[in-house]
């Protein structure tokens, strides 16, 4: 799987690349947040990106609030990198759009735990597309009415009253 780190620290970058390679990531790079933007727009972009809060050109906030402005029918996973702690920046990351927010320096286990979690809904975003492309493609084949001999299914709610009568004595 492709995944985009934008990391304005060569070392750090370096760090998190041969990390992410060893876990047999596609890794793309980007030494900004103009970079990682242009990187993000592209029809071929990474669908999990590491991004470190604070870059020159365009911090790791602006950049997850311009992705979910430009909602695209795949969805990209976005976590946040920084060395700050305060509640409040985690905050205003996850309200600008991050999925996930991890403090540096980075726990390698940590990361690859909720790089996992970000698979796993990416994956299951891409079975929620296959089943609605299949009810598209099945769709003329459905009657729009039961077939004869069939009923449609109950709209009584549970404990809700029922007009038809009791099969029980004395109901």
């Amino acid at each position: 799987m492709r995944i985009l780190i934008a990391e304005d620290d060569p070392v750090s970058r370096r760090l998190l690349e041969a990390t992410l390679v060893r876990w047999d990531y596609e890794v793309v790079v980007a030494c900004d947040g103009t970079e990682a933007m242009e990187i993000l727009q592209r029809e071929d972009a990474p669908h999990l990106a590491l991004l470190d809060l604070v870059m020159p050109g365009m911090n790791g906030d602006q950049v997850c609030r311009l992705v979910r402005e430009r909602a695209r029918e795949r969805y990209i996973y976005l976590l946040l990198l920084t060395a700050k702690s305060h509640k409040s920046d985690l905050i205003q990351g996850l309200n600008a759009g991050a999925d996930d927010y991890l403090i540096k320096p980075v726990d390698p286990m940590e990361l690859k735990a909720r790089l996992n979690t970000g698979r796993r809904i990416l994956g299951l975003q891409e079975q929620l597309i296959a089943a609605r492309e299949e009810n598209a493609a099945a769709g003329d084949a459905r009657p729009a009415s039961p077939a004869p001999g069939t009923t449609r299914p109950s709209s009584k709610s549970c404990g809700g009253s029922s007009s038809a009568p009791s099969a029980k004595a004395g109901g």
